[in-house]
């Protein structure tokens, strides 16, 4: 369902070399953006996306195809889906290292409207979600928009757990958080 539309999480100000995300409190009905990497039905999103639900599918515009199979991260904002449905051609893993001023392309359904964000690296960072001692960091890269394709200025929510790929073509991550505020987009680290 996506009513609410709660995806991606708001990151706040860089700040002492850390991005803050602040944790948006119970889990709602939700959406977000997932992509296959396997031939045989893996794909990945944001494990914010999935963790805590009762119930995942995959939407491909016509059918819903529930999900069993979910394994998430504990060292990042990644979540791999097992079992999913078999789809054309998986998108390739990038191994190459990035540079700051990278080209970087977002893309994803936020508001459920495909959606392509062209970016610029910033650089490494860390991101926090929550507060307090218990806050888990996570590595991440730091994007900057530079501008948005078949998408208004609208909030990005649903947008998370969809690929970044960097100039080759190649998925360098996975989209984690943004701020339309401040135009950044944060996304795993590779």
């Amino acid at each position: 369902d996506s009513a609410g539309f709660q995806n991606p999480r708001p990151p706040a100000p860089y700040e002492n070399g850390e991005y803050i995300i602040a944790e948006a409190g119970p889990m709602q009905d939700s959406q977000g953006t997932g992509f296959i990497i396997d031939d045989d039905g893996v794909w990945l999103t944001a494990q914010h996306v999935t963790h805590g639900c009762d119930r995942l599918g995959l939407y491909d515009g016509v059918d819903l195809a529930p999900v069993a199979r979910v394994s998430e991260s504990a060292v990042s904002d990644a979540a791999v889906i097992r079992d999913g449905p078999r789809m054309g051609t998986a998108l390739p893993l990038g191994g190459a290292a990035l540079m700051a001023g990278a080209t970087g392309w977002h893309m994803g359904y936020p508001a459920g409207s495909p959606a392509v964000i062209e970016t610029r690296l910033i650089g490494e960072a860390v991101a926090r979600r929550g507060l307090g001692p218990a806050a888990r960091g996570e590595p991440v890269l730091a994007w900057a928009e530079v501008q948005r394709l078949g998408y208004g200025n609208g909030p990005l929510g649903g947008i998370s757990g969809g690929p970044v790929l960097d100039g080759a073509g190649e998925v360098v991550g996975v989209v984690s958080a943004s701020t339309d505020r401040r135009g950044r987009i944060l996304s795993t680290a590779p």
